[in-house]
């Protein structure tokens, strides 16, 4: 009976034992797959379209700014007798931007921002001044070609204006009101040649102040397509949305016309 007793003792302990392993077992699968399939909840890392987009005109940008100068003219008064009697024997100044082509130092910006200077600073990106001296300029594109004496500067590649498309995405970069390296963003907002624009005009929806005129209007491949004209103003401070600037093939146009011309 003892016998017994300590047989059956040993079978309910085996027993007990199996149980708890397959207890432990089927434990550890329920909660592996109750995690997975019910895992804690946490946003994914990912970035969004928009963010992808941003950083990718934040690359145009960076890569564009340092090729990309602010131009400040002066226009040394009269000495003439007249115009001492009128009050008009004060300096002027105006002020634009530019970006160099070459990087020996070729700059273009407008004509209208360096007719008749008489000193022309050009102030880089890295706050590098240099005097700048014109050696054409072409008052019907209203294109002008600048020099400074350096080496090795960054500079931008003229595009293809003809194969700009109606409501592609672009970049202006300048000193509106003197303010250097400032960026706006828009599109290609006309193609067509209406009441408000000049021949060989680009109109976009972007904002060109006064001290934006001269400097590139960029391409998603960073490469010029234009020079940043002017705005059309309705009243006196009011800014319509219309803004305009020269095709880069007309600015290539002009400037090698501008360079024979220099050659003869």
């Amino acid at each position: 009976q003892k016998k017994i007793s300590k047989n059956l003792l040993v079978a309910l302990l085996f027993r007990l034992f199996m149980h708890l392993f397959f207890f432990l077992i089927l434990s550890t699968f329920c909660l592996n797959n109750c995690y997975a399939a019910y895992p804690f909840p946490s946003k994914p890392h990912k970035i969004s379209y928009t963010k992808k987009a941003a950083n990718f005109f934040t690359e145009i940008v960076n890569a564009s700014v340092p090729a990309v100068v602010f131009i400040q003219v002066k226009l040394t008064p009269s000495s003439s007798w007249i115009s001492s009697l009128w009050g008009k024997n004060e300096e002027i100044a105006y002020i634009g931007s530019g970006f160099l082509i070459t990087e020996d130092g070729y700059i273009i910006t407008n004509e209208h921002i360096i007719q008749g200077a008489d000193i022309i600073t050009v102030t880089l990106s890295n706050q590098l001044q240099f005097d700048g001296v014109l050696i054409g300029a072409d008052p019907i594109s209203d294109i002008a070609l600048i020099k400074i004496e350096a080496e090795g500067l960054p500079f931008l590649a003229l595009a293809d204006s003809d194969s700009i498309e109606l409501g592609e995405w672009v970049a202006a970069i300048g000193s509106p009101f003197g303010l250097q390296s400032t960026v706006t963003f828009g599109i290609i907002s006309s193609l067509k040649k209406d009441k408000f624009q000049e021949p060989d005009t680009l109109q976009v929806n972007l904002s060109i102040n006064p001290g934006n005129s001269g400097g590139p209007l960029l391409n998603l491949d960073g490469d010029v397509i234009g020079v940043n004209r002017s705005t059309w103003r309705y009243k006196e401070g009011f800014y319509t949305g219309l803004s305009f600037a020269i095709p880069s093939n007309v600015a290539k146009d002009a400037i090698e016309k501008l360079l024979d011309q220099e050659l003869r």
